[in-house]
């Protein structure tokens, strides 16, 4: 093997004969040249330990560089652009929501009557509303013609991408088997197809996709034949979504309640932690451990700022506190108990936020408290980078609509559109009694209300 001549000795030998005739000077030229050759033939015979393995040198930098870091978002161009939330779907700007009516429609040769629901939504730019179902001459009362209906107190679906739509519902045409499916539409073609059905006798729901994969929640019940008690085991399935295989079944961990899936990391709480952890619910990594009892309520991701919001409640929602979990895991307070927050909602600019305020509305047949608003119909404002400002009134009902009740409905602000899907109070009477109750209740019909927080215009989004 040749040996190669270093260069610096090369170069020294060509500095010290710069006096002489032009003869040795090209003779010396010579030899440089039959150096550079042999230190050339050198590499291509032997190899370069670091450089083996890498395109020939074209004259570009060929050195490794490192993977792609993955691009940063755009600034938000809207109040909501970047916000993930517990409480509403929204893409592509616009906002997605289910309507649901008590109708009586003619259901295979002879009528139906329930609580028809269908998916909707609102274009928050130009505030106009429509139906998901993509067929203008559908009805949107025909189980059986249009997919995108249901009958249910509530229908589950998830929006991915532009055109692609998973939503859980029956198959009404087969009247031998109105099991529960999730289904898959392509809003492009109106192609709906059921692309998975459930392990036991339960309601399947699709919860969101990340990296290429749909998670969908199920559950199993099983019955203990000698002590006749029953349990369910809840599970977490992915399934593609580009091929519609089912790539896994994970049984989930006791007292789990997964609040979002993102770039390969799942997020989850129990009633004494939220934790972080793998996919397979591996490596976890404790974010936030609660005192005493509580849990989480309501919650927010900003993407763009990479942080977790979410809402502790205790006691009977009357000591609610605001955290937040930044992109390092460190963990802050922004509203305390003491401002009794029962609900709140996340923008880029604002916090909105109700507190408790109970307002009885009169007696309740099981709860010795009674019929309670616990937020006095009233919504607050603070700018999310001074939140222990004072509060700003933005909306005040006076005890005439039921906008949040927590646990049963909230509502969502986007700019300068309040939306909220309002509880009713209605009669209850007693069993085996004259009694009557006045209670809050979302079983009847269940229109959008939009009001313009500018202008005081509002408009009732009902299912025709």
């Amino acid at each position: 093997m040749k040996r190669l001549i270093p260069l610096m000795l090369v170069l020294a030998l060509l500095a010290s004969l710069l006096s002489c005739h032009s003869d040795a000077r090209a003779e010396i030229e010579n030899e440089l040249d039959s150096a550079r050759a042999e230190n050339e033939a050198k590499v291509s015979d032997a190899g370069n330990p670091e450089t083996d393995g890498l395109p020939a040198h074209t004259g570009e930098n060929t050195d490794p560089t490192p993977e792609a870091a993955e691009p940063a978002l755009a600034p938000p161009k809207t109040d909501w652009d970047h916000i993930r939330s517990s409480s509403y779907d929204v893409f592509d700007n616009k906002f997605y929501y289910n309507l649901k009516a008590q109708k009586t429609i003619p259901f295979q040769g002879g009528h139906k009557t329930g609580a028809l629901v269908v998916h909707a939504y609102t274009d928050l730019v130009t505030l106009a509303s429509g139906y998901l179902c993509p067929d203008p001459l559908c009805s949107h009362d025909d189980l059986i013609q249009c997919p995108y209906t249901a009958w249910s107190s509530s229908a589950p679906f998830c929006i991915v991408g532009k055109n692609t739509v998973y939503m859980t519902r029956s198959d009404w045409s087969d009247p031998s088997n109105s099991a529960f499916r999730v289904y898959k539409a392509d809003l492009t073609n109106n192609a709906v197809r059921a692309v998975y059905s459930p392990m036991g006798g339960g309601m399947p729901a699709p919860g969101e996709a990340d990296e290429g994969i749909l998670y969908i929640f199920d559950s199993v019940q099983y019955t203990d034949p000698n002590s006749r008690t029953t349990e369910w085991t809840d599970y977490m399935i992915g399934l593609s979504v580009e091929t519609d295989e089912v790539l896994f079944t994970r049984e989930m961990p006791d007292d789990c309640h997964i609040h979002m899936i993102r770039n390969g990391k799942i997020l989850y709480s129990t009633t004494k932690e939220l934790i972080r952890c793998d996919p397979d619910f591996k490596n976890p990594e404790v974010l936030f451990a609660f005192k005493g009892t509580g849990g989480v309520a309501d919650w927010y991701y900003d993407e763009y700022r990479d942080e977790f919001w979410f809402l502790i409640v205790k006691r009977g929602y009357q000591s609610g506190s605001v955290w937040r979990i930044l992109g390092n895991g460190s963990a802050e307070e922004v509203l305390p108990p003491a401002k009794q927050v029962i609900y709140f909602q996340l923008t880029n600019s604002k916090i909105y936020f109700s507190v408790y305020d109970p307002l009885k509305l009169g007696e309740h047949p099981t709860d010795p408290g009674g019929t309670v608003d616990t937020s006095g119909g009233k919504i607050y404002a603070v700018d999310r980078d001074d939140p222990l400002a004072e509060p700003r009134l933005v909306y005040d009902t006076h005890g005439e609509t039921f906008l949040c009740i927590p646990g049963v409905n909230v509502y969502a602000v986007f700019g300068d559109q309040l939306f909220f899907q309002p509880a009713l109070l209605t009669d209850y009477r007693e069993p085996d009694s004259e009694k009557i109750y006045k209670v809050l209740s979302i079983a009847g019909d269940l229109p959008m209300h939009r009001v313009d927080l500018t202008t005081g215009e509002e408009e009732i989004i009902r299912l025709d």
